[in-house]
């Protein structure tokens, strides 16, 4: 599973309050949440999938914008102030994988094709997820 965070649009209003009127600088930066899990289902219960948290990944990316090259902790404070996490991330990317895996829920499978797979989750949200083309990824 991967989330996409963006910067809230009314983030830019505050930032050009306070200086910053350079609307291309940093619109684009985001940070990617990768969760991997482990799915395992019995033959008792087949479209009841139970998730294990095997890997979770924060990456951050800020399109465009200034580089603060500068070491000075100044120039890294106004990179965090117009970039936000994904400043942060893109240097400090935050991967945790190994032996141990935790419970992560389950969910129930409702419908499922080549293409397709509708779920209900664990809470009782309803998910559908469409398989991308291999090679049309856009992480």
């Amino acid at each position: 599973n991967v989330i996409e965070w963006k910067r809230p649009d009314w983030v830019q209003g505050v930032l050009d309050k306070v200086g910053n009127d350079d609307r291309n600088d940093g619109n684009e930066s985001r940070v990617l949440q990768k969760v991997c899990c482990e799915a395992t289902a019995s033959p008792i219960q087949p479209t009841i999938v139970e998730l294990k948290l095997s890997g979770f990944e924060l990456v951050g990316n800020k399109d465009g914008g200034d580089s603060y090259s500068s070491n000075g902790i100044l120039a890294s404070l106004q990179e965090y102030a117009v970039h936000g996490p994904a400043a942060w991330f893109e240097r400090n990317p935050l991967n945790l994988s190994g032996p141990l895996k935790a419970p992560f829920g389950q969910f129930e499978c409702l419908y499922l094709d080549r293409d397709l797979r509708i779920i209900r989750t664990g809470q009782g949200f309803f998910a559908v997820n469409v398989r991308q083309d291999e090679g049309r990824e856009w992480f």
